[in-house]
């Protein structure tokens, strides 16, 4: 049986998408993230959490991605940045 070729993005290309797919201040989950950035939501889940983890080492002042828990899921959004509009 043959295999389809498999189109991989690179980190950068991956971190752009699930960036550009948050919301600012409406909260999603990472399936619907996923989902409006056309990434799977297992790597989509890992990068979001890598992310996260890397932001808070600069402290929640400074992080520009924020989690909080919907029900039994985590929710992501991100910040304005300086100069964006809503």
């Amino acid at each position: 049986m043959e295999q389809k070729p498999h189109s991989r993005r690179t980190s950068a290309e991956l971190i752009d998408a699930i960036y550009n797919a948050l919301t600012v201040g409406d909260f999603q989950t990472v399936e619907a993230i996923s989902h409006k950035a056309g990434v799977d939501w297992r790597t989509t889940r890992k990068w979001l959490e890598t992310m996260m983890h890397v932001l808070t080492k600069q402290g929640k002042r400074n992080s520009w991605l924020v989690c909080v828990t919907l029900g039994e899921n985590k929710g992501y959004a991100r910040k304005l940045r300086r100069g964006e509009k809503e």
